[in-house]
């Protein structure tokens, strides 16, 4: 995230933070996200966070129930 901020800043791009693990993300975000990437770019699989829960909310997953677990559990994204 270094990096990031460094490249924003050195090119003169105004940002804003938004710790979406802390704070969360609206539905309608992780929507406009999903407007523009397939849910399986989104969703970290191999992540800690998506190993650790259950079985029935890791599988069958589509872009709805992707969608309601980024809402759910942030930190798969």
């Amino acid at each position: 995230m270094k990096k990031a901020f460094a490249w924003l800043e050195g090119n003169g791009i105004a940002y804003q933070l938004h710790d979406y693990k802390k704070s969360g993300v609206a539905p309608e975000k992780v929507q406009a996200w999903l407007a523009q990437t397939p849910w399986e770019e989104l969703v970290n699989t191999r992540g800690t966070t998506f190993r650790g829960l259950p079985p029935a909310k890791q599988q069958g997953l589509n872009a709805a129930r992707a969608a309601a677990l980024m809402v759910e559990a942030p930190s798969v994204i």
